[in-house]
């Protein structure tokens, strides 16, 4: 079963936030909002380029 475009971009930008709210937690100097994560959702290279970075 193929999933969709949006799906898996969607999957993803969970994952992300789950690893920001971790990094949030691990770093006290660093700051992550819900609005980082809204910028990322709409965002689809942002995705991308944090899926590189990180290799979930």
């Amino acid at each position: 079963m193929v999933q969709s475009k949006s799906a898996h971009h969607q999957k993803l930008c969970v994952k992300i936030f789950n690893y920001l709210k971790k990094l949030r937690k691990s770093t006290s100097s660093l700051d992550v909002h819900e609005t980082d994560f809204m910028n990322i959702s709409k965002s689809p290279q942002a995705g991308v380029k944090a899926e590189e970075l990180y290799e979930f």
